[in-house]
C-alpha cells in the first residue's frame, strides 16, 4: 500500500512540474547515428544527418519490421540486451548476449552481432565476436567512428555472477565481419573500492562539440565509492580509457546523449520500488564531472528497466536540442515500449511513438536501443514478447510519426 502511494504522489508530481515546464534537462545520448555516410578523417567528428521538421511525412510506406535474433537458434536458447549502431557505410550492427542455456543473466553467455546492409529489413548470419567458455560476457556497448572503425566495449564476469567484473574493448576495421585488437581496459578505468564494472547496455557516442570534441563516450555503472553512475572515455579512438566522475545518486543502466551546447545527457534507471520515473544528470565538462541525480517525468516499469538516449538534431544550444527516449512506457510492467520525443534538449517530453501493439502478447517489450538511418527515418531495436518470447525486432519508422501526446499507464 506505502509503495502504491508513494508510487501515485511521484507521478503527479512529475506530471504538474512537466506541465509547469519546470523539469531539469534530461540526458540525450548521440550514436552512430551521427555517422556520415562517407569515411571521414578519424580526429574530425563527424555530423549529424541534417533531419526536417516533426510535419515533414517522410515516407512510412517504407518502414520495415524484422527479426534479428531468433530465440532456440545458432546454438543459443535466449537473446538479449540489444545494441544497435550504423556504420560509416551505412551497414546496420546489432549486438546482443547469446545465452546459450537459458534466459538467466549468469552463466554461459557469448557476445555476437548481426549485420543489415539493407536498412533491416533482412539480417545476415549470427557473427560470434568473443566466447567466454562456460563465463559470460555481456552488456554490449558498440560506437561507430566516422572512418568506418567499430569500437565495442563489453563486460566479463565468472558464470555464477551477473555483474562485470572485467572491461575489455574489440574492434573491427572491416564494418562489423570481423572483430581484432581485444584488450582488457579495467585497470585503465580502475577507480576507488570498485569492484563491478556494468557497461552500458546501449550505443556509446563521439562526441560532436567542445568540450573534448571527438572524445568517446561509454555510459558504464557499479558500485564505487562516489556513486553508481558514470561514463568512461577515451580521447585517442578506443585505444587508451579514463574514468569518468560519478553521478551523485542515480540508479543504474546509464545512457548518454550530447546537446547543443557540447553538454552531456545522463539518463539512468530507477531501481527503486517506491517511484517509477527515470533519474538524470548532466556533464559540461565532457563527462569528467557530473551534476546530482534529478528526477525526470520519463516513467518506467516498477523497479526500473534499461532505456536508450539519442540525439536527433543537436541545435545550436541544449534547450533546441531534439532528443528521442525508447523505454516501456507502463509503470508496473515491461509493455508498450515506446519512443518519446523532447524538442527542448530534455527538459519535457511531449510526443511520443508507440513501437509495439496496444494489446496481444506484442505489447511487451523490454530493452530497447535506438539509430538514425539517414533522412527522417529511426531505428529501434528490442526485444520483444512476454518475458522476451519472441526474441530482439527491428522497426523503422518517421520522425513525423513522433505525433502522440506523451503519455503511460
Amino acid at each position: 500500500m506505502y509503495n502504491s502511494m508513494m508510487k501515485s504522489f511521484f507521478r503527479s508530481l512529475a506530471l504538474c512540474l512537466l506541465l509547469a515546464g519546470s523539469l531539469p534537462a534530461v540526458l540525450s545520448c548521440g550514436d552512430a547515428s551521427v555517422v556520415p555516410l562517407t569515411p571521414v578523417n578519424p580526429d574530425t567528428p563527424s555530423k549529424p544527418d541534417t533531419p526536417s521538421t516533426p510535419d515533414t511525412p517522410g515516407d512510412p510506406a517504407s518502414n520495415v519490421k524484422s527479426t534479428i535474433f531468433k530465440q532456440n537458434t545458432d546454438g543459443h536458447k535466449i537473446y538479449r540486451i540489444p545494441a544497435i549502431v550504423r556504420s560509416a557505410k551505412g551497414t546496420l550492427l546489432c549486438f546482443a548476449e547469446g545465452r546459450t542455456n537459458g534466459p538467466d543473466d549468469n552463466g554461459d553467455i557469448d557476445m555476437v552481432v548481426k549485420r543489415s546492409t539493407d536498412g533491416g529489413k533482412t539480417w545476415g548470419s549470427l557473427i560470434l565476436i568473443d566466447d567466454a567458455g562456460t563465463d559470460r560476457y555481456g552488456n554490449p556497448v558498440p560506437i561507430a567512428l566516422g572512418n568506418g572503425r567499430i569500437v565495442l566495449v563489453y563486460g566479463w564476469s565468472v558464470a555464477s555472477s551477473s555483474m562485470s567484473s572485467k572491461v575489455f574493448v574489440v574492434f573491427s576495421d572491416d564494418d562489423g565481419l570481423t572483430w581484432t585488437g581485444k584488450k582488457e581496459i579495467t585497470n585503465q578505468i580502475i577507480a576507488q573500492k570498485q569492484s563491478i564494472y556494468m557497461t552500458g547496455p546501449v550505443h556509446g557516442i563521439v562526441k560532436q562539440l567542445a568540450p573534448a570534441k571527438g572524445r568517446l563516450l561509454v555510459p558504464l555503472y557499479g558500485s564505487g565509492a562516489g556513486g553508481s553512475d558514470c561514463v568512461i572515455y577515451s580521447d585517442d579512438n578506443g585505444v587508451n580509457w579514463t574514468h569518468g566522475g560519478w553521478v551523485p545518486g542515480g540508479g543504474g543502466e546509464p545512457t548518454v546523449a550530447e546537446r547543443g551546447d557540447g553538454s552531456i545527457l545522463l539518463n539512468t534507471r530507477n531501481y527503486k520500488s517506491s517511484d517509477s520515473f527515470r533519474y538524470q544528470s548532466v556533464s559540461t565538462d565532457g563527462g569528467t564531472t557530473w551534476g546530482p541525480a534529478t528526477v525526470t517525468s520519463l516513467i518506467e516499469p516498477g523497479n526500473g528497466c534499461q532505456g536508450a538516449l539519442l540525439t536527433y538534431e543537436l541545435g545550436s544550444s541544449a534547450k533546441d536540442t531534439k532528443i528521442l527516449f525508447s523505454n516501456p512506457s507502463h509503470s508496473s510492467s515491461r509493455r508498450h515500449g515506446s519512443v518519446k520525443l523532447s524538442l527542448d534538449g530534455g527538459l519535457t517530453w511531449g510526443r511520443m511513438f508507440r513501437y509495439t501493439a496496444d494489446s496481444t502478447s506484442d505489447m511487451y517489450s523490454s530493452y530497447s536501443d535506438l539509430v538514425l538511418l539517414g533522412g527522417t527515418k529511426i531505428g529501434v531495436a528490442y526485444e520483444a514478447g512476454y518475458q522476451n518470447n519472441l526474441g530482439i525486432l527491428f522497426r523503422s519508422f518517421e520522425y513525423s510519426e513522433i505525433n502522440k501526446p506523451y503519455a503511460y499507464e
